[in-house]
C-alpha cells in the first residue's frame, strides 16, 4: 500500500481510538456484481466501489468505516463541535451543532459528524482519486445523544450506539484496504 503521511489529532475523550489510512490513485467505478448483490441482499443500495466496500466491511465485521475524499486534507482532527457550528450532510441536510456533538475535521472545518454521517464537501465523487479511510471507536453515549437530538439514524450510528468490538477495528480496516487495492486500483 502507498505510504502517505498526514496527522491525526484527537482532542475529545469521546473518541477512544482512531485509525486511518490514505490510499491514492483510486478509480471510482461501479462495484463488481458479487459485491452489488451482497449489498442488495442486505437492503443496502450499491453506490460505487469505495462506498460499497465500506458497507461490505460493516456487514462482515460490524465495524463502520468512512471514506473521505482527501484531496485537500492534510490533517484529521477529532473534536467537540462549536456551539452553533453548521454542517451539511452528504444528503444535503443542514444541522446546527453544539459542544456535545463530536466532529471529524480537516483541522479547521468539519468533514463528518463522527460515527453518524459524512459531510457534503468531503464526500466521494466520480473524480475522487485520493481517500482517507477511517476506522474508529466513538463512545456509544455520545453518538446516541447526537443521533437522537438531530434525528439522524444511519447504519453507522446504530452500530456505534450499541458499541462495536474495538479488537476488530484493525482487521476491518486492513481488509477494506486490501479490497480497495483490488477493486479500486489503489
Amino acid at each position: 500500500l502507498p505510504k502517505v503521511c498526514f496527522s491525526v489529532v484527537i482532542e475529545s475523550k469521546a473518541c477512544y481510538e482512531y485509525n486511518a489510512c490514505m490510499l491514492e490513485n483510486i478509480k471510482i467505478k461501479p462495484s463488481p456484481l458479487w459485491l452489488r448483490n451482497t449489498l442488495l441482499q442486505s437492503d443496502i443500495k450499491p453506490i460505487n466501489n469505495v462506498v460499497d466496500i465500506t458497507n461490505l466491511i460493516l456487514l462482515k465485521y460490524g465495524i463502520p468505516l468512512h471514506a473521505f475524499d482527501s484531496q485537500k486534507i492534510k490533517e484529521i482532527k477529532v473534536r467537540q463541535a462549536f456551539n452553533q457550528e453548521i454542517i451539511t450532510t452528504l444528503n444535503q441536510n443542514v444541522f446546527q451543532l453544539d459542544q456535545n456533538d463530536l466532529v471529524i475535521t480537516d483541522g479547521i472545518k468539519p468533514i463528518a459528524l463522527a460515527g453518524i454521517v459524512g459531510l457534503l464537501e468531503s464526500g466521494i465523487k466520480e473524480n475522487t482519486q485520493k481517500i482517507i479511510l477511517e476506522a474508529a471507536y466513538f463512545l456509544p453515549a455520545t453518538i446516541a445523544k447526537t443521533s437522537q437530538k438531530l434525528k439522524i439514524k444511519t447504519q453507522s450510528s446504530l452500530r456505534f450506539e450499541r458499541g462495536i468490538d474495538p479488537d476488530l477495528i484493525p482487521l476491518a480496516l486492513m481488509h477494506a484496504c486490501d479490497l480497495l487495492v483490488s477493486l479500486a486500483d489503489a
